[in-house]
């Protein structure tokens, strides 16, 4: 991480990898994110709450944000956490593991950076990152029930654990 802010903070999933310009000191070439924001009248979750950290695809005809594809038309990104406590807006989920955003509630959508994403089977370091149409979880190369991003893995990660992901990661023969 850069800066400042990566002593203070853990990765979790979903979580930059490098945090927004305005809390590193990261140029500002490194640190594009191109998102939709969480606001009134914008996306918002599902029923029965979109997981957090995870890949969600957001539905132009309903605003909603799914962790499956329900449409040809849905545009997929990741849904950034909201790392507070004490709130009603989130609820954990032991049936799958992570943290849901309550439904009807306006969510942001990340569709290019680096983030921190845990994969159930482990990742590898250039393989593309594929996201379960079960769940919008990562997984680390080609996968039957999942659909191809614009992510790859940038770092080793052991089973169920976190790696790093990078939308603008190359990697040469």
């Amino acid at each position: 991480m850069i800066g400042p802010y990566s002593a203070f903070v853990q990765p979790y999933e979903g979580a930059f990898v490098n945090p927004p310009r305005d809390q590193s000191l990261a140029p500002a070439w490194a640190n594009p994110y191109p998102s939709t924001l969480g606001f009134p009248g914008a996306l918002v979750s599902n029923v029965p709450g979109t997981i957090q950290g995870r890949f969600g695809w957001a539905s132009a005809a309903t605003g909603q944000v799914n962790n499956t594809r329900l449409a040809a038309s849905d545009q997929i990104g990741i849904v950034i956490p909201r790392r507070l406590t004490g709130w009603s807006w989130q609820f954990f989920d032991p049936a799958v593991n992570a943290w849901r955003v309550r439904p009807g509630l306006n969510l942001t959508m990340v569709r290019l950076g680096n983030f921190w994403l845990r994969f159930a089977g482990g990742a590898y370091p250039g393989d593309v990152v594929y996201a379960s149409l079960v769940d919008g979880s990562a997984i680390s190369g080609e996968s039957s029930n999942a659909e191809a991003t614009v992510f790859k893995v940038v770092s080793t990660g052991e089973p169920g654990c976190l790696a790093k992901v990078s939308s603008y990661a190359f990697f040469g023969d």
